[in-house]
């Protein structure tokens, strides 16, 4: 009985969620196709090297030209794996951008000093300083679309959104929740 309460209480003080949203950089259908290119540039290849018997290539253009194949297939799988994922719930703002980061990064909202919702299709945009543009840390997959954050310790983060709008709501939201939590 003790260990049902337990979980009992572990339930009513996890966080909850306001906003999720997933961004691909690549998705599926896209990835799909570029990898049935590819295989058909390796049959094109294939077939030339067939169908003309003159034809002696030397060890080193295979090596190259299956190395080149490889590095190609690693971009692909590459841009494939790029996204951004990002989570607001009462307690704060957690982002993961994979596959850089193995695990979420996590603001809660005591940490968070100011926001500012952006919108500019430049991911380096003339309206903000050059200073501070490069301190800012990036995690966008669509330019400059999302929320810039500037932290207690004094860090300049900015976070890329697909919907900005519903990002703005759950922001405006959890930061009234936490600031009346703290009047109260």
């Amino acid at each position: 009985m003790l260990i049902i309460y337990y979980i009992g209480a572990k339930l009513s003080i996890m966080a909850q969620l306001v906003y999720s949203e997933k961004q691909q950089f690549l998705s599926k259908k896209s990835f799909y196709l570029a990898l049935a290119l590819e295989l058909l540039l390796v049959l094109e290849i294939t077939y030339q090297i067939s169908a003309n018997p003159n034809l002696r290539l030397s060890t080193s253009v295979l090596f190259l030209l299956g190395s080149s194949l490889f590095i190609l297939t690693a971009i692909l799988w590459f841009l494939q794996e790029l996204s951004l994922k990002i989570k607001i719930t009462n307690k704060g703002l957690s982002f993961k951008m994979a596959p850089f980061h193995l695990k979420q990064r996590k603001l809660k909202w005591q940490q968070i000093a100011d926001y500012k919702i952006v919108s500019d299709p430049n991911l380096l945009s003339w309206s903000t300083d050059i200073e501070n543009s490069w301190q800012e840390k990036k995690f966008t997959l669509n330019a400059r679309h999302g929320i810039a954050l500037t932290t207690v310790q004094g860090q300049h983060l900015f976070i890329g959104s697909s919907n900005l709008q519903a990002l703005k709501e759950a922001i405006e939201s959890g930061v009234a929740k936490y600031k009346a939590k703290l009047a109260s």
